[in-house]
């Protein structure tokens, strides 16, 4: 989340708006950053998830990992990263969890798999956490 709400700031200016949100729809949990940059390109958004891989207008430099690490970590939980934007229209982008892990990912071989997913679902869980509607 630290990295898309960062990736949110840079690509948008002063004044522009940024919404951070979670939700629990049904064994699912949600999050999402949203802003109202200048949205990403539709062949932009083939190809940012891949490593080394950033937006052809991009004003920042990078290594191009960032995205490709938070899909990794989200796909090894067994969930999964949503991206919604036009160019114009800002973007959106979307995590989706489980509630536990997908069997036979390296996360639910972990000898400590219940003590972070209890821990991170009682956060997730809180409306207090609330920013914003789900897109």
């Amino acid at each position: 989340m630290i990295n898309l709400a960062q990736n949110a700031v840079q690509h948008t200016g002063p004044g522009d708006c940024i919404a951070i949100g979670s939700a629990l729809r049904g064994a699912w949990v949600y999050l999402w950053v949203s802003d109202c940059g200048p949205g990403i390109a539709p062949d932009d958004q083939r190809r940012i998830f891949e490593r080394f891989e950033r937006g052809s207008h991009s004003r920042y430099e990078g290594s191009g990992l960032g995205l490709a690490i938070v899909q990794a970590i989200a796909t090894t939980h067994g969930g999964s990263i949503q991206l919604t934007s036009a160019p114009g229209a800002g973007a959106t982008f979307t995590l989706g969890l489980p509630p536990r892990p997908a069997p036979g990912t390296a996360i639910a071989q972990s000898t400590h798999r219940s003590e972070l997913l209890d821990g991170a679902l009682g956060l997730f869980a809180l409306n207090s956490l609330k920013f914003g509607e789900p897109p």
